[in-house]
């Protein structure tokens, strides 16, 4: 029977939050009126009674202002101005953005949709998934009640192998052996981070998140050394015949090596789980996802970096390793019985969509999990990062802002859907028509104005 997807979103703010704004105050302009005061409803200014002169206007709050220019508008004799903080400016790198940084740490302080401004005012392309713009051509005639209202859109996921086809029995029952597979809810893995850290820190987060996923209703993954706080688990070693390494588990991963297809068949004489092999992206994973799916590969992990580039080739990103692979397994005859994960480069909400329209059955959150905890000060090309930031102290806290944060990613993959007039999540896999790629479409905008096109209806152009 069909359970409604819901989630309790509550607010979980950090102790201590980047300021995002600083706001700079003219002392020799300043005359002490605190006009700024009256007008700022957010309490940045005031006046200072230890410093034992009341005319004086303290230091401004940088944490609480919202940028809304009151101060500013209002001060009679132009003393403030509100600039970029610099600890804001220094957060994360080329690709986290700290303007990304604070929009996943509204989305897990909430668990809202960020939604501001009157229209957008970036780029309209960009390399990687800005590239990929997603068909919107239901958006006038969005589904009946609205997509929280009383209709149906399943975001479910399936992970696992799937039969070829079915065979009944003359009574009516499945008599084909139903392979093990995982259901998640919406189409999110939660993986270990990409970086080394200590195994204390990597078993608090795993206790932080666990509950998170069990509540969401998708699956976490730890390492080997950090179980059994979870249902899947990636291998650190070899497999073994031995059943009692994957008791309790749901799902395996083990990384692509020469023995990875021996390595599947242990595993699957062994238990009955889902079996995942971790793929880097890389020039040559299609054909080498393809040969792991001919050898019973039931889930294929499809891993960039965590700036989405492919491992020997950074000019090539995740969408392309996905429909490469895409198309191997549909040429091969056996798309249908695979499933897909994709990780790397996964940090906005609208990186979900446009992965599964690509390919992918789900996506894989590593960093964007963690900056969901609040960690903020790292680089990703250089390896550079600082997991003592993730707020795993309170652990209640950081459960409840990883399911604020799904909450927020589910919500924006449902408006993408209703918008695309899709109601189930895995029609959207592998959907490449309903994904407009900015090199196609400026081939055939460019093909308008070539002489070759013009001298059809023009001997003389050229």
């Amino acid at each position: 029977m069909f359970k409604r997807f819901h989630v309790e979103t509550k607010g979980a703010a950090l102790d201590h939050e980047v300021p995002r704004i600083e706001v700079f105050r003219d002392h020799d302009r300043c005359i002490g009126c605190g006009l700024c005061g009256k007008a700022c409803v957010y309490g940045v200014h005031g006046r200072e009674p230890s410093l034992g002169d009341f005319t004086k206007m303290a230091l401004p709050v940088h944490e609480r202002c919202v940028g809304c220019h009151r101060c500013v508008n209002e001060c009679p004799k132009s003393a403030l101005e509100l600039r970029a903080h610099p600890e804001f400016l220094a957060l994360g790198d080329a690709y986290y953005t700290p303007e990304l940084i604070e929009t996943l740490r509204y989305e897990a302080e909430t668990g809202r949709v960020p939604v501001s401004g009157a229209g957008y005012r970036g780029p309209f392309t960009g390399p990687g998934f800005d590239r990929l713009w997603t068909d919107m051509s239901e958006i006038v005639r969005p589904t009946r009640d609205g997509i929280h209202g009383r209709e149906t859109i399943s975001t479910e996921a399936h992970l696992g192998r799937r039969p070829k086809r079915l065979e009944f029995t003359l009574d009516g029952r499945v008599a084909t052996r139903l392979p093990p597979e995982v259901r998640l809810q919406a189409p999110f893995v939660l993986l270990p981070p990409p970086f080394a850290a200590p195994l204390a820190w990597r078993k608090a987060l795993a206790e932080a998140l666990a509950p998170a996923a069990a509540e969401a209703g998708v699956l976490l993954v730890v390492d080997e050394d950090v179980r059994p706080v979870a249902g899947g688990m990636r291998l650190s070693s070899a497999a073994t015949a031995d059943p009692s390494r994957y008791r309790g588990l749901a799902f395996v991963e083990l990384r692509d090596t020469p023995d990875a297809e021996r390595e599947l068949e242990t595993i699957r004489a062994a238990s009955d789980v889902v079996v995942s092999v971790l793929l880097r992206a890389s020039s040559g994973a299609a054909e080498r996802g393809l040969g792991l799916a001919k050898a019973g590969a039931g889930l294929l992990h499809l891993a960039a970096d965590p700036h989405g580039r492919w491992s020997d080739r950074p000019d090539k990103h995740l969408l392309d390793g996905l429909r490469e692979l895409e198309r191997a397994l549909v040429d091969g005859g056996l798309r249908d019985e695979v499933t897909v994960v994709a990780s790397g480069g996964i940090a906005r909400a609208e990186h979900a969509p446009k992965a599964i329209l690509c390919g992918a059955d789900a996506v894989g959150l590593d960093l964007a999990a963690l900056v969901a905890l609040g960690l903020r000060r790292f680089d990703g090309a250089k390896g550079f990062f600082t997991p003592e930031e993730a707020g795993l102290q309170d652990a209640d806290r950081a459960r409840q802002r990883a399911l604020n944060l799904l909450n927020s990613w589910r919500d924006q993959l449902l408006e993408v859907m209703g918008a695309m007039g899709l109601r189930e999540a895995r029609r959207m896999q592998g959907e490449e028509g309903r994904a407009m790629f900015y090199e196609d479409l400026q081939a055939e905008f460019l093909k308008l104005f070539t002489p070759p096109a013009r001298k059809e209806f023009d001997p003389t152009y050229g």
